[in-house]
Formats: structure tokens, C-alpha cells, sequence
């Protein structure tokens, strides 16, 4: 789940400025603001209520709609062709991600409470770090495959793990409530 949320923002903020300069033509300047400030800005803001929110409604039921939300703004990003769309698309991701990273903190203790500070070293450093290394070249596959569409296309890599990550914390949350 990490390694889509956290991985993935670290992905995007190497990969969003690349998107916005080649696939909808931005100036460099604007490309660095659109990413700095509109989308990783958001991301990690948006961390400090989806702890609330976690500790609020559980880990499990604000992944499960983090995740969601993700999803629906990675399909907005496969689907856009223009500046306006591709922003929204955007914010929606920045938001499910940043809620998504702070849901998935609230679930390491909660699983692995003997080992708390090693399996948030596996989570963050290692799961987190493998996506913000591994997404970027796959996106620019797309690129090389189906060319300009590619840059759109990419965001499909958001859209199946984020898929998996809900089906991940749906498998989490029915385990969790079984057992009450």
C-alpha cells in the first residue's frame, strides 16, 4: 500500500514535471509549480487530517477511501488532454495520497506491534523508496510505447495498485471486524 502512496508521491514529483512540460507543453517554471506547489504541497498537508481521520474512523476504513480517491484521480489523469483536467486530476491524487501515506502509519502498529520500528523502516524506506524508484521508468515505458499518449496512459500504474491497495484494506478491514 506504501509503496503506491508514499512511492508513488515520490514518483510524481520526479515524473509531474515531465508530464506537464512535454504531454501539455508548460513553461519549466510553470511545471515546477504545478508540481511543487499544487500537487506535492497538497500530499503532504493533506497527511496531518488523514491521521485525524485515521484515528478518528480506523486505518483500514481511510485507506480503503484514500485509496479510492486515488484511483479516481488516476483515471482523470489517463483520461485528460488539457491543462484544467489534468489539474484537477492532480489535486485528487495529491489528496488521496496524502491521506493514503498517513492511513497506512496508523495500520503499522496495529499489525506489527513487536516490531514497530522495523517494519516502519520496511514500510517507509524500503516499500515507499521501491516506488519512488521503480514508477518513474515504467511511466516513461508508456511513453515509449504509445508515444505522446503515453504520458496519459502512465497513470494506469496508479490505477491498478491503488486498486490493489483497496482490495488490500478491504481484506484488512473484514479481517479486523471479523474478529470483534
Amino acid at each position: 500500500m506504501y509503496f503506491i502512496s508514499f512511492g508513488g508521491f515520490e514518483a510524481l514529483t520526479e515524473w509531474l514535471p515531465t508530464y506537464w512540460t512535454n504531454y501539455l507543453s508548460l513553461g519549466i517554471a510553470m511545471a515546477g509549480f504545478m508540481t511543487g506547489v499544487v500537487y506535492s504541497l497538497i500530499t503532504a498537508l493533506m497527511r496531518v487530517p488523514g491521521g485525524w481521520f485515521s484515528d478518528k474512523w480506523s486505518g483500514e476504513r481511510v485507506a480503503i477511501i484514500s485509496y479510492i480517491i486515488l484511483v479516481i484521480g488516476s483515471i482523470i489523469m489517463m483520461l485528460s488532454h488539457n491543462f484544467a483536467l489534468s489539474t484537477v486530476g492532480t489535486i485528487v491524487m495529491a489528496i488521496g495520497m496524502g491521506i493514503a501515506n498517513a492511513a497506512v502509519f496508523k495500520l503499522v502498529p496495529k499489525y506489527v506491534p513487536e516490531a514497530v520500528g522495523g517494519a516502519t523502516g520496511w514500510v517507509g524506506g524500503g516499500l515507499g523508496s521501491a516506488g519512488g524508484l521503480l514508477i518513474p521508468p515504467a511511466m516513461a515505458t508508456f511513453v515509449a510505447i504509445y508515444g505522446h499518449v503515453g504520458y496519459a496512459l502512465g497513470f494506469m500504474i496508479y490505477t491498478v495498485f491503488g486498486s490493489l491497495s483497496i482490495i488490500f484494506a478491504i481484506i484488512l478491514y473484514w479481517h479486523e471486524h471479523k474478529h470483534k
